[in-house]
């Protein structure tokens, strides 16, 4: 393939649009372009809102997602003061939408509900984990500065 293809391949890549839908359909999530980050997070918040050992998160620019659909939200649709996490769920199903991280500018995408590959970067709150996960990633004791943390790490 010449150099324009290898271009075009870049841009059509990075231009992508995926859209994504909770259990019934109800509701969709479309995110355009790349995840500006993928991660783990450990906290129990997050675990018990996904119901996994884990929440597998890839995290887009605010402007990047919209959420459509018949949601509900643990704030009861009232942001929390000084809440970290704004989420919504499928009022007719339940299922998990998206994770509205306003004071970042991010959304927090369950990365189960993509169907493209998972590549996370590091891990976050580690300290609560359930379940040690030995991959060679960064294991950020609770924030990684990126996220307002002190960037203390822990071992695997």
């Amino acid at each position: 393939p010449s150099a324009s293809t290898h271009t075009h391949l870049r841009l059509s890549r990075t231009m992508s649009t995926e859209t994504l839908t909770c259990y019934c359909g109800a509701c969709t999530v479309t995110c355009e372009g790349e995840p500006a980050m993928q991660l783990f997070c450990h906290c129990d918040d997050c675990r018990r809102w996904g119901g996994s050992i884990v929440q597998a998160a890839k995290l887009y620019p605010h402007d990047k997602v919209t959420v459509k659909g018949p949601t509900i939200s643990k704030d009861k649709g009232a942001k929390k003061e000084g809440a970290g996490s704004w989420r919504f769920s499928c009022s007719t199903c339940g299922g998990v939408l998206a994770d509205d991280k306003e004071h970042l500018g991010l959304w927090m995408i369950p990365a189960g509900l993509s169907q493209k590959p998972f590549e996370p970067t590091f891990h976050l709150h580690y300290k609560s984990k359930i379940y040690a996960m030995k991959d060679g990633l960064p294991k950020f004791e609770t924030l990684s500065a990126a996220f307002g943390g002190d960037d203390k790490t822990l071992d695997e």
